[in-house]
């Protein structure tokens, strides 16, 4: 990504660890997240971090896709009964 400017710049990357940009900023507040103007934007934004194509391919490299096991698998499988586990305890 940072070859492509979608990310930080890359100075040094060895096997054990990589040195990169730094970029100075903040959370967005809960008011600017309310903003529909601002919140477009930075989900428009998310989405093109998060699915370049680039970085797909690359990551596809290093592990492939399970599609039986994605994010929303754990969330199903693990945390829902976790948390249905701990409701009693949560609503006393």
């Amino acid at each position: 990504m940072s070859l492509d400017g979608s990310g930080p710049k890359m100075y040094f990357q060895n096997e054990v660890f990589r040195i990169e940009e730094f970029f100075e900023g903040r959370p967005l507040t809960l008011w600017e997240m309310r903003n529909p103007m601002i919140f477009q934007e930075f989900a428009n934004m998310i989405c093109d971090f998060n699915f370049n194509p680039k970085a797909l391919e690359d990551v596809g490299k290093i592990e492939k896709l399970d599609a039986k096991n994605l994010f929303i698998h754990q969330v199903i499988n693990v945390w829902g009964p976790n948390l249905e586990a701990k409701i009693g305890t949560i609503k006393r």
